[in-house]
């Protein structure tokens, strides 16, 4: 109804529709094919605060102690069926067999009834000693989080961007995601991670994560080359240039 009595004008009146992904774009154009003209820019994403990586981790510890001396996964973000976390936890007990001190810190809060749905499954898979239920975390806690972590998870079925990609690439983690994360075409082009088809998804990640935990080496080149990229494409600097970039294109035309 809002479409029909004001957004089309103003869609239809733009010069350009600016989205941050092709899969954003092709969505859209999808559903309303009378859009006009789009320009791709991709979201920028803050950096971690100026630490040392073992300072971060300690305070992080600090808040949660079983986060000590186990190798850690993380999620992060809005609990939420469209993010795929029941298939996290279903094939968890199969990675924690191959590594036992394995930790799956789920750091995002959502509807109670979704957040209670995971932690039943915990219950029922009998992994309570391998998942950290930390809520929502912000600023300094975020980034302490993330520095505890060797690989970051988000096995999503529909994501438009998911800036908490860009942040954990930032914080020089290999990724591993799903096809359906539309930022998935720059995890390929920086070789930053793993992009799982949703087709085989419980399958992929559960190879995918094996791969990333038994070859820590192999885990950290990936981390470097996504900070690398994120560094340079996810910056809000870059964002910057390239909204300036397209409107002196637009009023010069």
């Amino acid at each position: 109804m809002y479409l029909l009595a004001a957004e089309r004008r103003n869609l239809e009146g733009a010069s350009r529709i600016i989205y941050t992904t092709f899969g954003e774009q092709q969505a859209a154009q999808e559903s309303l094919s009378w859009l006009g003209a789009g320009e791709i820019i991709p979201l920028g994403a803050d950096s971690p605060p100026d630490m040392p990586r073992q300072t971060a981790r300690e305070a992080f510890i600090n808040l949660f102690p079983q986060v000590a001396n186990r190798r850690c996964l993380i999620f992060l973000g809005r609990i939420h069926p469209k993010k795929g976390l029941e298939r996290l936890l279903t094939i968890l007990p199969e990675i924690s067999r191959r590594h036992p001190s394995i930790l799956l810190i789920i750091a995002g809060d959502g509807e109670q009834s979704d957040v209670r749905a995971l932690k039943n499954l915990v219950q029922l898979k009998n992994i309570g000693s391998h998942v950290l239920f930390t809520g929502m975390v912000e600023g300094e806690t975020k980034w302490s989080a993330l520095a505890c972590a060797e690989v970051f998870i988000l096995p999503s079925k529909q994501e438009n961007f998911a800036i908490a990609v860009a942040e954990a690439m930032h914080s020089g983690l290999p990724v591993v995601i799903t096809n359906k994360v539309n930022s998935w075409p720059f995890i390929e082009k920086a070789q930053a991670g793993f992009v799982i088809n949703e087709d085989y998804a419980e399958l992929e990640i559960a190879k995918r994560l094996d791969e990333l935990l038994s070859d820590p080496d192999k885990a950290r080149c990936m981390g470097s080359r996504g900070k690398d990229f994120a560094n340079q494409y996810f910056s809000w600097q870059r964002v910057t240039k390239g909204m300036i970039s397209l409107y002196d294109r637009l009023i010069s035309e």
